[in-house]
């Protein structure tokens, strides 16, 4: 789907692993620089979601951080991990220590009770960005 000059894609892909859903997010940021993408997946009983934003994304203004602060919404826990770092979704100054900067891609694991619920709370929320 497009909006405003951007390719957004968000999708679903039940028992693909986190390294499965970054290296499609890296594939789909290669093929479209102006591509927003948020990617969920159930592995190991665990939801977790990817978020990534092409170069021209970025520079019109898309943050990605802005779907971490709906993650964080959620009474799950909520982990972001950036690379071979993680942190409580929740605590900023954990958030503040992966260094995340514009572009880069960022891993979200929701875990609780409600994990389903949230995660389609979280694809209609990027559905509308």
């Amino acid at each position: 789907q497009e909006a405003n000059g951007l390719r957004i894609i968000v999708d679903q892909l039940d028992g693909a692993d986190a390294n499965a859903l970054k290296d499609i997010a890296a594939t789909v940021k290669g093929q479209w620089d102006n591509a927003v993408i948020f990617l969920a997946s159930v592995s190991e009983d665990k939801a977790v979601f990817v978020a990534g934003a092409g170069s021209a994304a970025v520079q019109s203004g898309i943050k990605c951080g802005e779907l971490v602060k709906e993650a964080v919404k959620c009474s799950s826990k909520v982990t972001i991990r950036k690379g071979d770092k993680t942190g409580d979704a929740k605590r900023i100054f954990n958030v503040m220590g992966l260094s995340v900067k514009s572009g880069e891609e960022v891993e979200i694991t929701v875990e609780g009770e409600n994990e389903e619920a949230e995660a389609a709370e979280l694809k209609k929320f990027t559905e509308n960005i």
